[in-house]
């Protein structure tokens, strides 16, 4: 009773199956989100596979516990779309379930909903992408041109005398494009601080939610 309590005291699809893929237990969340994708209902002593199943699903899912059957501990991510239409994600922990003598006598699944973390983690993604575009086009599209004017102003300088009447002009020129220079070099170093914070409060946000 204490330990049924305990796996229905969260909204973590728990459950666990035998080398036959028969259900051994599982709990309330996980009966209903079952119940609710195959339209079948999750009875203990029963394969979780049926034939009804698409060959493809049934696939899956065997390789799946067959892993875990094998002594493999992991975990996945799968991404689902509901009724509605909304994707969720998954995270899916399979691990071993092993007797006194050692001997593996099922499979034992928690499965968590990741949907928030994975949006945030789709959207500072989105976000690191587009820090690298202006980098990109700061360093690249902007330096390039910047460094033809620098170009060509040292050219018409060393072809005139410094007493020419736009001797001057052009040199106040070129000292503004170092200037400028100088400054897209910052903002290309500052894109990429900025990168770097977003990406430690990405494994912030991981860590956080496992």
């Amino acid at each position: 009773q204490n330990l049924y309590s305990l796996i229905n005291a969260t909204s973590d699809l728990v459950w666990s199956v035998d080398p036959d893929y028969k259900l051994i237990s599982a709990n309330e969340a996980f009966k209903k989100q079952f119940q609710l994708q195959t339209s079948i209902q999750a009875i203990e002593h029963v394969s979780l596979i049926h034939d009804s199943y698409p060959t493809e699903v049934v696939e899956l899912w065997k390789t799946l516990y067959n892993r875990a059957l094998n002594g493999e501990e992991y975990q996945i991510e799968t991404e689902l779309v509901n009724k509605d239409g909304r994707t969720e994600y998954m995270e899916t922990h399979f691990n071993p379930i092993k007797n006194e003598s050692g001997f593996i006598t099922g499979t034992g699944c928690v499965s968590r909903n990741i949907t928030e973390r994975k949006n945030q983690e789709i959207k500072i993604q989105h976000q690191n992408t587009l820090l690298r575009e202006i980098a990109w086009m700061q360093s690249h599209e902007v330096r390039a041109p910047l460094a033809n004017i620098q170009g060509l102003i040292s050219l018409i300088v060393s072809n005139i005398d410094e007493d020419h009447e736009h001797y001057d002009y052009l040199n106040k020129i070129d000292l503004s494009c170092q200037k400028l220079d100088s400054q897209i070099i910052r903002m290309v170093m500052k894109s990429n601080e900025v990168e770097q914070i977003i990406k430690s409060e990405q494994d912030s946000i991981y860590l956080t939610s496992t």
